[in-house]
């Protein structure tokens, strides 16, 4: 097993932690999610940040199996569904509560949106600032989506339909590692967070939703 987990898989040029960002992003969590979008090819990738259970490129340089199953200890299957344009939105619309208090997918660089603090449940996410692929959503269109197999265990993805499954998800970060080494942190500007008068009071809730 210390074989394994010590084999040299590539280098990170900088630590990439999994703490999230004032946006909800988080520089680690884009990096699972380019890996999954990567393995699937999939339109988008989502995963859940407490799937990611460690930081990666603290102390050194290397990048072992080790540190990557670390930081992604579940061996979750990788599955792809199928979903509208619609539903995505609702889906994006899910990660907050009734009480305001949010965590947020983590986001394939192929998807990007703002959303918005003062705005109600149910409206948060401003849908014209959505893109994927850099192109505007569409209610109507069929987006093939990459996720981990506890994520489409969800009730949140029940109108999902699933087409895919394909190996796991640390198998998915150490081919996308390998073949992109040296690896840098991606650049945040995935989500966008719109000001508001209530985006002091509710910073501190982030990443509080169980499910997620």
């Amino acid at each position: 097993m210390n074989e394994v987990s010590e084999r040299i898989i590539g280098e990170a040029t900088q630590p990439m932690s999994k703490e999230p960002l004032d946006t909800g992003e988080s520089v680690l969590g884009s990096l699972v999610a380019d890996a999954q979008a990567a393995a699937t090819r999939a339109d988008v990738a989502l995963t859940n940040l407490g799937g990611i259970r460690a930081d990666l490129g603290l102390g050194r340089s290397e990048v072992t199996f080790g540190d990557l199953f670390r930081v992604q200890p579940f061996d979750n299957q990788m599955v792809v569904v199928e979903m509208s344009g619609r539903d995505l939105i609702e889906v994006l619309e899910s990660q907050w509560d009734a009480h305001g208090e949010w965590g947020l997918f983590q986001v394939s660089s192929s998807l990007r949106y703002c959303w918005s603090d003062p705005d109600p449940q149910g409206s948060r996410v401003l849908v014209g600032s959505i893109r994927i692929r850099g192109q505007p959503i569409r209610l109507d269109a069929t987006y093939t989506i990459a996720m981990n197999s506890y994520l489409a265990s969800k009730p949140t993805f029940a109108r999902a339909r699933r087409v895919a499954v394909q190996g796991s998800d640390v198998e998915a970060l150490e081919r996308f590692v390998f073949h992109n080494s040296p690896i840098g942190p991606p650049q945040p500007g995935r989500i966008c967070r719109s000001p508001g008068p209530r985006t002091a009071q509710t910073t501190s809730t982030r990443t509080t939703i169980e499910h997620w």
